[in-house]
């Protein structure tokens, strides 16, 4: 068991002040495969914090198959300097409650479709906002996860 200090600053702007409002990120505790928190993340109290730091767009290739090339919307720069393949299949996985897109199934979807050498596989990782013990609240930040995804994906599309 190793102990995983978090120390992110979330900020939430007051829309009818104008005055912005500091959330210090829960510490966690890494757990064989899971994240677990001393306290939730809400994006339904403040939903547009930190959208490049809650939710991070890992690509990995045949090219770098245990490596992540971070990807970030609207970062034409980081994506083209990545190793993507547009001609490929693309597979975008989104881990489950709880789990890391580094260990248990997502390792194994990872591995083998990069063993296939013409797949682009993404892994989201949005362990922060899917932690434990927090089921009841990491299934409400289920609907920011899925909107920040399709953004995501129209932005490659786009390209």
């Amino acid at each position: 068991m190793t102990i995983r200090k978090t120390w992110y600053i979330y900020t939430c702007g007051d829309r009818k002040t104008n005055h912005n409002i500091y959330y210090e990120s829960p510490p966690g505790i890494q757990f064989e495969n899971a994240l677990l928190q001393i306290a939730p993340v809400d994006k339904g109290k403040c939903p547009y914090v930190r959208d490049n730091n809650d939710i991070v767009f890992q690509l990995y290739t045949r090219h770098n198959p245990t490596v992540a090339h971070s990807l970030v919307i609207d970062d034409d720069e980081r994506l083209f300097a990545s190793s993507i393949d547009f001609n490929d299949r693309t597979v975008i996985y989104f881990h489950a409650f709880m789990e890391t897109p580094d260990d248990g199934s997502g390792l194994m979807i990872r591995e083998a479709y990069t063993h296939r050498g013409d797949t682009n596989v993404i892994m989201v990782d949005a362990q922060r906002l899917e932690a434990g013990p927090w089921y009841f609240k990491a299934a409400e930040n289920t609907w920011y996860i899925g909107r920040i995804g399709a953004q995501f994906i129209d932005y490659l599309v786009s390209r």
